[in-house]
């Protein structure tokens, strides 16, 4: 994840889709974790966690890249 994107070190990363998704979160960043952010929560509990966090959609490539390096 920020392989892909150096410029978000640092920041809390929810990885998922937009809170407004009933979605789970895929992945997050250790800010977001210290925040209380889990994989598997739905978005919209993760954004009441950690409402300054920065949500990206799921990135199934980059994710799998990551995975196998």
């Amino acid at each position: 994840m920020l392989r892909a994107r150096p410029a978000l070190a640092g920041i809390a990363v929810v990885v998922g889709g937009a809170p407004s998704e009933p979605r789970p979160v895929v992945a997050c960043s250790a800010e977001a974790a210290s925040a209380g952010v889990r994989q598997g929560m739905r978005l919209k509990e993760a954004q009441s966690r950690c409402p300054e966090a920065i949500f990206l959609p799921e990135m199934p490539e980059q994710l799998h890249a990551a995975v196998t390096e």
